[in-house]
């Protein structure tokens, strides 16, 4: 198999709990991210957020999005930012729905000792054509 580009996956977090987490660099230092191809935005943890936001005095999100159930019932209002990460060598503008994965945090910590900080959806994926390959613990392309 020739490859463009592979990442691997967290083997400790894959070993116990069997999802796939990769680093990625977002402004300038690795965060843990969960590949969620059921997702169609990605997500950062609002508290992550919060850090980098004090650290680069990013400005308050200026979008928002609803976020609707099957039965067009508003579940919460969350913000939208467009956010640099650093992939395949180039620095791009990624939108992140910003909100809480304390829970997903938690859960990671306890069980395989290891942080999450967002999840990266299937639009990033389609953005870069990448495939999940569970035989190699890896994303490629």
């Amino acid at each position: 198999m020739d490859l463009e580009y592979k990442i691997t996956f967290n083997k400790r977090v894959f070993d116990r709990l069997q999802i796939p987490i990769i680093d990625i660099m977002l402004m300038g230092k690795y965060h843990s991210f969960l590949l969620d191809t059921g997702a169609n935005n990605n997500a950062l943890d609002r508290e992550i957020y919060n850090q980098l936001k004090n650290e680069h005095n990013l400005k308050e999100a200026k979008e928002k999005i609803q976020i609707l159930t099957s039965s067009h019932v508003t579940q919460e209002v969350r913000e939208l930012v467009e956010l640099p990460l650093i992939v395949e060598g180039q620095e791009l503008l990624f939108p992140f729905t910003i909100t809480d994965l304390s829970l997903l945090r938690k859960e990671v910590l306890t069980k395989a000792g290891s942080e999450v900080d967002g999840l990266l959806g299937s639009r990033f994926f389609d953005h870069f054509e990448w495939m999940l390959d569970f035989k190699e613990w890896a994303v490629w392309k």
